[in-house]
């Protein structure tokens, strides 16, 4: 199962909103810091700077059907309901773009999770339980980091697909810690991976390496380095922590695609829906 799934609801509708930014650097994993403007490329923009071709392959199903989606999952609370999974099967059948290879300008790009849900939480006999948003430690990270049985909360999450180079797929997932015993305190995944395009509506992603940040250093470096750095050997003493992933490979079936909103089915089942960014806000 990949971390491609774990997805959370913020619906933008149309507004714009504040996005963290990241910065990579190798004393300091992760810089921080807040930018606004992170609103859906609209089909005009696209336009614009693909012409004909976005006028004739990416003509979008009827608003109304995807209009309905996004009311149907902020009336859940972001989950995906039964309604959600009717109106995303008749989303399918309008997939405008049905053939990835002939369409890299709608795959690549920075997008925002909206919805999602995966199998497994990580614990023993819930493998195939349904879930959109509490993770062991262990499941969100292919077990890279421990405690791997603690459990997190996952939230927001970003996604860059061929922007840092042209087959890569880096993640930005943030979470929070709130179990007993534990102080509440946030924190974020960055997973690096690499992907191909393998048929017509398949992308096979494989995860290279992770890196595990506190969210709010200030407030919680203490309780985090006391819960984390023990357990994480490669942790430094400002609690960012990498490493290098044992082979850990997905596939994403991509059952609707149009310039501003994605939907895919990982190799497991778990479906993802995501918006289209106008800006970064995972910077490697």
């Amino acid at each position: 199962m990949l971390v491609t799934n774990f997805y959370f609801p913020s619906l933008t509708n149309g507004h714009q909103t504040v996005h963290t930014t990241l910065v990579w650097k190798p004393s300091n994993l992760i810089k921080i810091t807040q930018t606004a403007s992170a609103t859906p490329i609209s089909r005009t923009q696209l336009g614009k700077r693909y012409g004909v071709l976005v006028a004739r392959c990416c003509s979008t199903a009827p608003p109304k059907l995807k209009d309905q989606l996004f009311s149907t999952i902020a009336a859940s609370n972001g989950t995906i309901s039964e309604d959600s999974m009717a109106l995303i099967s008749s989303l399918e059948k309008l997939n405008p773009n049905p053939d990835l290879r002939l369409v890299s300008h709608l795959y690549n790009g920075c997008f925002e999770s909206i919805s999602g849900s995966f199998k497994g939480t990580g614990k023993r006999g819930e493998a195939d339980k349904i879930i959109e948003k509490t993770v062991t430690l262990g499941r969100a990270t292919f077990n890279a980091f421990k405690p791997t049985d603690i459990e997190i909360q996952l939230k927001q999450t970003y996604n860059h697909v061929g922007i840092e180079d042209e087959d890569a797929y880096n993640l930005l997932i943030q979470f929070s810690v709130s179990s007993d015993g534990i102080p509440p305190m946030e924190g974020m995944f960055i997973n690096r991976a690499v992907f191909s395009v393998s048929g017509s509506a398949r992308m096979d992603v494989k995860f290279e390496s992770s890196a595990m940040v506190p969210l709010n250093p200030q407030r919680d470096l203490e309780s985090w380095l006391k819960l984390f750095k023990d357990a994480n050997p490669t942790m430094d003493e400002e609690g960012s922590a990498m490493v290098t992933l044992p082979p850990a490979k997905g596939s994403l079936d991509y059952i609707y695609l149009d310039d501003d909103l994605r939907i895919t089915r990982g190799n497991r089942g778990a479906i993802a829906i995501v918006k289209r960014l106008q800006s970064k806000v995972i910077h490697l």
